[in-house]
Protein backbone atom coordinates (compact mmCIF):
# COMPACT_ATOMS: atom_id res chain seq x y z
CA UNK A 1 0.00 0.00 0.00
CA UNK A 2 1.63 3.54 -0.80
CA UNK A 3 2.18 6.12 1.49
CA UNK A 4 -0.87 8.45 0.15
CA UNK A 5 -3.39 5.25 0.60
CA UNK A 6 -2.47 4.91 4.14
CA UNK A 7 -2.95 8.80 4.71
CA UNK A 8 -5.80 8.74 3.13
CA UNK A 9 -7.18 5.73 5.08
CA UNK A 10 -5.82 7.07 8.43
CA UNK A 11 -8.11 10.13 7.43
CA UNK A 12 -11.31 8.04 7.03
CA UNK A 13 -10.34 6.47 10.32
CA UNK A 14 -10.18 9.43 12.05
CA UNK A 15 -12.98 10.47 10.48
CA UNK A 16 -15.27 7.55 11.66
CA UNK A 17 -13.75 7.65 14.86
CA UNK A 18 -14.06 11.52 15.67
CA UNK A 19 -18.14 11.23 14.60
CA UNK A 20 -18.77 8.11 17.20
CA UNK A 21 -16.94 9.98 19.84
CA UNK A 22 -19.07 13.53 19.13
CA UNK A 23 -21.97 10.99 18.83
CA UNK A 24 -21.59 9.81 22.46
CA UNK A 25 -20.34 12.74 24.14
CA UNK A 26 -23.68 14.24 22.58
CA UNK A 27 -25.60 11.59 24.38
CA UNK A 28 -24.12 12.18 27.37
CA UNK A 29 -20.97 10.19 27.95
CA UNK A 30 -17.69 11.01 29.44
CA UNK A 31 -14.67 10.66 27.19
CA UNK A 32 -10.85 10.61 27.52
CA UNK A 33 -7.74 10.69 25.02
CA UNK A 34 -6.11 7.83 25.56
CA UNK A 35 -2.10 7.42 23.28
CA UNK A 36 0.10 6.83 25.97
CA UNK A 37 1.90 3.64 26.58
CA UNK A 38 3.15 0.69 23.75
CA UNK A 39 -0.56 -0.39 23.66
CA UNK A 40 -2.14 3.35 22.80
CA UNK A 41 -4.54 2.64 26.43
CA UNK A 42 -3.12 5.05 28.67
CA UNK A 43 -4.80 8.38 29.39
CA UNK A 44 -3.22 11.69 27.47
CA UNK A 45 -4.54 13.82 30.20
CA UNK A 46 -5.28 13.50 34.00
CA UNK A 47 -8.85 13.10 34.63
CA UNK A 48 -9.36 11.58 38.04
CA UNK A 49 -11.48 13.37 40.31
CA UNK A 50 -12.14 15.95 37.52
CA UNK A 51 -16.28 16.48 35.65
CA UNK A 52 -16.67 15.77 32.16
CA UNK A 53 -13.87 16.52 30.08
CA UNK A 54 -14.64 19.20 26.92
CA UNK A 55 -14.52 17.08 23.67
CA UNK A 56 -12.80 20.07 21.77
CA UNK A 57 -9.98 19.08 24.79
CA UNK A 58 -10.11 15.33 24.13
CA UNK A 59 -10.22 15.17 20.47
CA UNK A 60 -7.49 17.77 20.75
CA UNK A 61 -4.98 16.02 22.86
CA UNK A 62 -5.48 13.00 20.95
CA UNK A 63 -5.12 14.71 17.70
CA UNK A 64 -1.68 15.94 19.24
CA UNK A 65 -0.12 13.05 19.14
CA UNK A 66 -2.37 11.20 16.31
CA UNK A 67 -4.15 8.69 18.68
CA UNK A 68 -6.76 6.80 17.39
CA UNK A 69 -7.93 5.79 21.05
CA UNK A 70 -9.79 6.54 23.32
CA UNK A 71 -11.65 6.05 26.64
CA UNK A 72 -15.04 5.66 28.15
CA UNK A 73 -15.34 6.82 31.75
CA UNK A 74 -17.45 4.65 34.08
CA UNK A 75 -20.35 6.47 36.37
CA UNK A 76 -23.08 4.78 36.52
CA UNK A 77 -21.80 1.97 34.02
CA UNK A 78 -20.05 -1.28 34.91
CA UNK A 79 -18.10 -3.11 32.02
CA UNK A 80 -17.36 -6.87 32.81
CA UNK A 81 -14.18 -7.01 30.75
CA UNK A 82 -12.99 -10.40 29.30
CA UNK A 83 -9.43 -10.54 28.43
CA UNK A 84 -10.13 -13.77 27.06
CA UNK A 85 -12.51 -14.95 23.54
CA UNK A 86 -13.88 -17.96 25.75
CA UNK A 87 -17.59 -18.56 25.18
CA UNK A 88 -18.50 -20.57 27.57
CA UNK A 89 -17.32 -17.84 30.23
CA UNK A 90 -19.56 -15.69 27.78
CA UNK A 91 -22.64 -17.98 28.52
CA UNK A 92 -21.93 -18.24 31.77
CA UNK A 93 -21.94 -14.48 32.88
CA UNK A 94 -24.95 -13.39 30.37
CA UNK A 95 -26.76 -16.54 31.95
CA UNK A 96 -25.91 -14.72 35.24
CA UNK A 97 -26.12 -11.46 34.01
CA UNK A 98 -28.54 -11.16 31.43
CA UNK A 99 -27.86 -10.43 27.39
CA UNK A 100 -25.98 -7.15 27.87
CA UNK A 101 -27.61 -4.70 25.11
CA UNK A 102 -23.99 -2.96 24.27
CA UNK A 103 -20.89 -5.80 23.74
CA UNK A 104 -17.97 -4.61 22.51
CA UNK A 105 -15.36 -6.87 21.00
CA UNK A 106 -12.03 -6.22 22.04
CA UNK A 107 -8.44 -6.79 20.51
CA UNK A 108 -8.32 -10.06 23.26
CA UNK A 109 -11.98 -10.82 24.59
CA UNK A 110 -14.86 -8.53 25.01
CA UNK A 111 -16.73 -5.56 26.69
CA UNK A 112 -19.67 -6.47 28.13
CA UNK A 113 -21.98 -2.58 28.81
CA UNK A 114 -24.53 -2.95 32.00
CA UNK A 115 -26.11 -0.09 34.02
CA UNK A 116 -24.39 -0.49 37.50
CA UNK A 117 -27.89 -1.18 40.06
CA UNK A 118 -26.20 -2.14 43.76
CA UNK A 119 -23.11 -4.01 45.03
CA UNK A 120 -20.58 -4.88 42.00
CA UNK A 121 -19.65 -8.56 41.80
CA UNK A 122 -16.09 -9.69 42.93
CA UNK A 123 -15.82 -12.21 39.61
CA UNK A 124 -11.84 -12.71 39.83
CA UNK A 125 -12.79 -13.67 43.55
CA UNK A 126 -15.05 -16.39 42.17
CA UNK A 127 -12.24 -17.33 39.89
CA UNK A 128 -13.13 -16.21 36.52
CA UNK A 129 -11.28 -14.12 33.94
CA UNK A 130 -13.32 -11.26 34.01
CA UNK A 131 -12.53 -7.62 35.39
CA UNK A 132 -15.27 -5.69 36.55
CA UNK A 133 -14.92 -1.54 35.66
CA UNK A 134 -16.60 1.35 37.41
CA UNK A 135 -16.70 4.34 38.37
CA UNK A 136 -16.23 7.88 37.72
CA UNK A 137 -12.57 7.36 37.65
CA UNK A 138 -12.45 4.31 35.78
CA UNK A 139 -12.40 3.46 32.16
CA UNK A 140 -12.57 1.24 29.24
CA UNK A 141 -11.41 1.86 25.35
CA UNK A 142 -13.79 3.43 23.39
CA UNK A 143 -15.56 1.43 20.46
CA UNK A 144 -14.02 2.69 17.11
CA UNK A 145 -10.81 3.01 18.88
CA UNK A 146 -7.45 1.83 17.01
CA UNK A 147 -4.74 0.78 18.73
CA UNK A 148 -1.16 1.55 17.77
CA UNK A 149 -0.78 -2.05 16.43
CA UNK A 150 -3.99 -1.73 14.46
CA UNK A 151 -6.09 -3.96 16.79
CA UNK A 152 -9.95 -2.60 17.05
CA UNK A 153 -12.56 -2.53 19.44
CA UNK A 154 -15.79 -2.96 17.14
CA UNK A 155 -19.46 -3.18 18.47
CA UNK A 156 -20.65 -6.93 18.24
CA UNK A 157 -24.30 -6.16 19.14
CA UNK A 158 -26.12 -4.19 17.04
CA UNK A 159 -26.53 -1.74 19.23
CA UNK A 160 -24.52 1.28 20.24
CA UNK A 161 -23.66 2.89 23.51
CA UNK A 162 -26.20 5.64 23.51
CA UNK A 163 -28.92 4.05 20.92
CA UNK A 164 -31.13 2.33 24.17
CA UNK A 165 -31.08 1.85 27.77
CA UNK A 166 -28.24 -0.32 29.24
CA UNK A 167 -29.51 -3.77 30.52
CA UNK A 168 -29.12 -3.43 34.89
CA UNK A 169 -26.92 -5.22 36.24
CA UNK A 170 -28.81 -6.12 39.45
CA UNK A 171 -25.93 -7.75 41.25
CA UNK A 172 -28.13 -6.64 44.72
CA UNK A 173 -31.31 -8.51 43.25
CA UNK A 174 -29.39 -11.92 42.57
CA UNK A 175 -27.67 -11.83 45.93
CA UNK A 176 -31.21 -11.17 47.53
CA UNK A 177 -31.97 -14.29 45.25
CA UNK A 178 -29.45 -16.29 46.48
CA UNK A 179 -30.03 -15.56 50.16
CA UNK A 180 -33.99 -16.30 50.11
CA UNK A 181 -32.72 -19.40 48.61
CA UNK A 182 -30.34 -19.92 51.65
CA UNK A 183 -32.55 -19.02 53.99
CA UNK A 184 -35.50 -21.29 52.48
CA UNK A 185 -32.94 -24.02 52.36
CA UNK A 186 -31.75 -23.57 55.97
CA UNK A 187 -35.57 -23.36 57.34
CA UNK A 188 -36.27 -26.73 55.25
CA UNK A 189 -33.41 -28.21 57.33
CA UNK A 190 -34.80 -26.91 60.62
CA UNK A 191 -38.21 -28.20 60.29
CA UNK A 192 -37.61 -31.48 59.52
CA UNK A 193 -37.67 -33.84 61.52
Amino acid sequence: MTTAALLHDRKDDWARLEAEMVRLYEAGFSLVPLGKGPQGKAPLVKFADRGRLPIELVLGEMKKVHSLTYGIRLPGLVVLDLDTDDDDLLILLTDRFGMPRVHVRTPRGHHLYFALDGVMPKLRVEGLRVDVKSGANAYVVGPGSIRPTGETYAYASNIALGEAELTVLAVSDLRRREDQGVRASIKSVCASP
